[in-house]
């Protein structure tokens, strides 16, 4: 888990820059972060999500059912 204090501004500049939603721009921030992938349903997968999760160095991987 990651303190919200620690990402916040960098979430404001992801959801901006890539124009995700703000959870999603926190799902990318805590990835990069922690250095982890996001795993993301393919149900909710989109091009700003997965461009915003690479721009910050982090991986992304889509799942289904």
């Amino acid at each position: 888990m990651v303190p919200i204090r620690a990402i916040a501004y960098h979430i404001a500049e992801i959801a901006d820059a890539h124009r995700v939603s703000t959870l999603g721009a926190e799902a990318a921030a805590a990835a990069e972060q922690l250095k982890a992938t996001l795993y993301v349903w393919e149900g909710d997968h989109g091009p700003g999500i997965k461009g915003a999760v690479i721009s910050v160095g982090a991986m992304y991987e889509t799942v289904t059912r």
